[in-house]
């Protein structure tokens, strides 16, 4: 039973194979003072899409939504949230995890593929200013329009003892 407890949690420390940050960088992060970033997409708002240029099919749901996200001018995050429903507005809830390094932070929000003005695909940028305190998850939630930033909580902190103990029921030999 404890071990099911940690191994989500393991998950969340591999390197996903969409981000945009790579696996050293991630491991740099992970040695150093760092929180996490939570980018939640909650849109309720996906329109149809029109057809590409020169196709004579109709409007239709998007395939996905493109989710970028760069973390002081380096992409960390390069991803897709899935529309679901049976007509427009469709939906997507999602969200993405991810270490950043402690201090001040300019997020940029990038979703494309999923929005439409004057009949044409059109992609939204926002950004975000948050501070990143170690050992906190902080919360940006996409509605659709707007990002919001939530108040930072607490972060479990799940070490590799923590994992081994959690599969075999012992403390590492190392402690």
């Amino acid at each position: 039973m404890r071990a099911s407890r940690f191994i989500p949690m393991l998950l969340l420390l591999l390197p996903a194979c969409a981000t945009a940050a790579s696996e050293d960088r991630r491991a740099y992060i992970l040695a150093h003072p760092h929180g996490w970033i939570e980018v939640t997409i909650a849109d309720p708002l996906i329109p149809d899409i029109p057809p590409r240029e020169g196709s004579e099919e109709p409007w239709h749901v998007p395939e996905w939504c493109t989710v970028k996200v760069s973390v002081n001018g380096e992409p960390f995050l390069s991803d897709r949230a899935y529309p679901i429903g049976d007509r427009a507005p469709y939906r997507a809830d999602t969200g993405f995890r991810f270490p950043a390094s402690v201090g001040a932070t300019a997020l940029r929000f990038s979703y494309q593929e999923c929005r439409v003005a004057e009949n044409q695909p059109v992609d939204v940028s926002l950004d975000a200013l948050l501070l990143v305190e170690e050992d906190k998850t902080h919360e940006v939630v996409f509605d659709g329009q707007t990002l919001q930033v939530r108040q930072p909580r607490p972060s479990t902190v799940v070490t590799l003892e923590d994992v081994y103990e959690a599969v075999t029921g012992k403390r590492s030999p190392a402690q």
